[in-house]
């Protein structure tokens, strides 16, 4: 499913975050990985010198997420971040985007969590968010995804991210927890039905030979 992963960066340790996990992921799905680095409008001949200068910090972030013998491209384009990330994603046929959020200090120009959230809302190819805000004792040097947590409403848009839970679940070998938060105020029969819901998905996903669990909550409000 994921054969193709795109990492936009900053130039900051913040948007660094994502490579590890990129890393982990395009070792465990066997993708390639590639890396991005988008130039603020403005000068042309600027925005040439700049890419020029960029050159040894993007050779590092690729030899820092090299994958056995294989060799990580990079690439620097120059525009809008959100709408390049999204375009070249889309364009050239990546079927995974992993980024970091709150990656706001970099010599090139700081990856927002704006631009997060616009590639999120505007992208066609999946995104996985990495929280850069994450305790300064996170191990992202060995990323392992032990516990993979799907939050479903019974809607067919909350069951789009089945799939994606799935298969890192499956390639990593977590446990994929399907969770439902239900209303303090519903009753024995809406839980019941609730509860069947999620142990009718678990075991379709059984099938697939994956650990899954589920979670029933309440909660005055679902705040996802």
């Amino acid at each position: 499913m994921y054969f193709k992963i795109l990492v936009p960066l900053d130039g900051s340790p913040l948007a660094e975050m994502a490579l590890p996990v990129a890393r982990a992921v395009a070792w465990r799905c066997n993708a390639e990985l590639e890396i991005l680095m988008v130039v603020p409008n403005g000068d042309p001949a600027a925005a040439g010198e700049a890419q020029n200068g960029l050159e040894p910090y993007l050779s590092a972030a690729a030899e820092q997420a090299e994958i056995g013998e294989g060799v990580i491209r990079w690439h620097v384009l120059n525009g809008d971040a959100p709408g390049e990330i999204v375009n070249f994603a889309r364009s050239q046929g990546f079927s995974l985007i992993i980024m970091a959020t709150h990656g706001r200090t970099g010599f090139v120009r700081g990856l927002l969590g704006s631009v997060t959230d616009r590639v999120i809302l505007t992208s066609p190819v999946p995104v996985l968010v990495v929280n850069g805000g994450a305790a300064p004792d996170a191990d992202f040097d060995d990323a392992e995804f032990d516990n993979i947590v799907v939050p479903l409403d019974g809607s067919e848009l909350a069951e789009s991210s089945l799939e994606h839970g799935a298969v890192l679940a499956k390639a990593f070998g977590a446990n994929l927890v399907l969770l439902r938060v239900a209303n303090p105020a519903s009753n024995r029969i809406e839980r019941s039905l609730a509860e069947n819901y999620l142990i009718g998905i678990m075991s379709w996903l059984k099938v697939e030979r994956i650990t899954v669990t589920i979670a029933l909550r309440t909660a005055i409000r679902a705040n996802w």
